[in-house]
């Protein structure tokens, strides 16, 4: 059985709900969330939206002080494709309650098992702004375990801050993931730590067209660091670095 939930024109505010357990929504079904308004909700797996098992698409959103362990506003586990278009995340959170492992993805949070269930086939983000979200590792969006490719296209990445490392994009055994016509700026990795911009380990990394700007990481890749995948950068540019 297929279930769709379609949520249009919903504002969801202030919920506790999913404290330590999971978002202020939660699907196993396709999802599609569009013209909405998500603010402060909080969650272990994700603040504001947990989808497993099925794809997510989400659209015209605003995603506000949402706060979650993973994923602070999107979580999504084993989700088979995922879109996230023309949305504004801002000053939302990932901080590690109820869990002893890192807390990622300030903003989004995308991950597998090591054996999954269900495979994800694609992860597009585009068109979306990403401003002052702040996370563990990854202070805008982490990926951990994605077979598939991932595509970032047109996307502003401001003041976000990955404590441990990865101030704006965390990849963490990825496939490929390709960034493209994006800005990046005055993002920050933190003490001793690596990657101010965009943090890649075990994955491979294309970068075409983008301008990162005035990024800092404490210790190596002020933008850009990249151990152990290919890493090629096309027509980008690099200031105040």
């Amino acid at each position: 059985t297929k279930v769709t939930n379609n949520l249009k024109d919903i504002v969801v505010r202030n919920s506790t709900d999913g404290d330590l357990v999971s978002a202020a929504v939660v699907s196993t079904g396709e999802t599609l969330i569009g013209n909405s308004y998500f603010a402060n909700n909080t969650g272990s797996y994700g603040g504001a939206i947990y989808v497993t098992g099925a794809g997510l698409t989400v659209e015209n959103t605003v995603f506000e002080g949402n706060n979650a362990t993973f994923g602070g506003a999107i979580y999504a586990y084993e989700a088979t494709d995922i879109l996230v278009d023309n949305c504004k995340f801002e000053n939302n959170s990932a901080v590690g309650v109820g869990s002893g492992n890192p807390a990622v993805g300030g903003a989004i949070s995308i991950a597998a098992g090591n054996s999954p269930v269900v495979a994800t086939t694609s992860v597009v983000i585009r068109n979306s702004d990403f401003i002052g979200n702040n996370a563990t590792g990854g202070g805008a969006i982490a990926t951990n375990k994605i077979a598939c490719d991932v595509e970032i296209d047109n996307c502003i990445f401001n003041e976000n801050v990955g404590g441990n490392g990865a101030g704006a994009v965390y990849l963490y055994y990825t496939n490929k993931t390709v960034i493209s016509d994006s800005n990046f700026t005055a993002n920050k990795a933190g003490s001793g730590s690596n990657g101010g911009a965009i943090f890649a380990t075990s994955s491979d990394l294309e970068v075409n067209g983008v301008v990162f700007e005035s990024n800092a990481a404490d210790n190596y890749g002020g933008a850009i660091y990249s151990a152990n995948g290919e890493l090629i950068v096309n027509g980008s540019s690099f200031i105040n670095r």
